[in-house]
């Protein structure tokens, strides 16, 4: 997993920059306006080498770990 979210240097996750890699990519992370508990992302792989499902429940139970 790669954090990428500097919006100042333009980085962010693109599916173009998941392509042909076996990272996933997350980014543009957000607290939720109304829940102190939720935080909310982008998130990128390439779907033909990752399984992506499987990623998202990866970076869901990291930030419950780690909450």
């Amino acid at each position: 997993m790669v954090v990428c979210d500097d919006f100042s240097h333009n980085l962010y996750p693109t599916p173009l920059k998941a392509s042909h890699t076996d990272n996933t990519y997350i980014g543009r992370l957000r607290k939720d306006l109304f829940d102190k508990k939720t935080l909310h992302g982008f998130c990128v792989a390439d779907q033909l080498r990752v399984g992506a499902a499987t990623n998202a429940l990866k970076i869901a139970m990291h930030y419950i770990k780690n909450a």
